[in-house]
């Protein structure tokens, strides 16, 4: 079985755990960010599990924005470093990949600047999502999902 995360590591961000056997998915589960240590512990706990071959995150590049204040900058780039720290030291390989990248691979689209909406109607209607998982309205949710997609695919491409 090989684990796919997605992170979204934005102030109210989250990750999503995608489980897969060959190219079906098998279990998907969504999380918010939590304390640290238990994000820690929660990640080391998969890489340990029994029948898990490998382990492949993708996190979500991020950068400060004009429109950003300072300490929301700093909150920002500390959760994106918090994360990269964490996947290091459950010594989880993972790929840092800008919004643009990963949409443009996962909705399979030229469109730029896509919509929070975009991404919770693709969630709701995914065949790999549909009955397992609610987002609700949470575009955090959605996009760490679709990270955990952009994952998957990239992965595979290595193998």
């Amino acid at each position: 079985m090989i684990t796919y995360i997605g992170i979204d590591p934005g102030v109210s961000g989250a990750y999503a755990v995608m489980k897969c056997k060959g190219t079906e998915i098998k279990e998907v589960s969504l999380h918010k960010w939590e304390d640290l240590q238990i994000i820690a512990h929660h990640l080391h706990t998969l890489k340990a599990e029994p029948f898990s071959v490998d382990t492949f995150a993708a996190l979500e590049r991020v950068h400060a924005s004009p429109q950003m204040g300072r300490s929301s900058i700093f909150t920002f780039g500390c959760n994106a470093g918090m994360w990269e720290g964490i996947l290091a030291g459950a010594e989880i390989p993972y790929e840092k990949v800008s919004p643009q990248t990963w949409q443009k691979t996962v909705y399979n689209t030229k469109a730029t600047r896509l919509g929070k909406e975009y991404g919770l109607n693709f969630v709701s209607l995914h065949p790999a999502f549909v009955g397992r998982v609610t987002v609700g309205k949470n575009h955090n949710y959605a996009d760490a999902l679709c990270l955990a997609l952009y994952a998957k695919g990239f992965y595979e491409q290595l193998s």
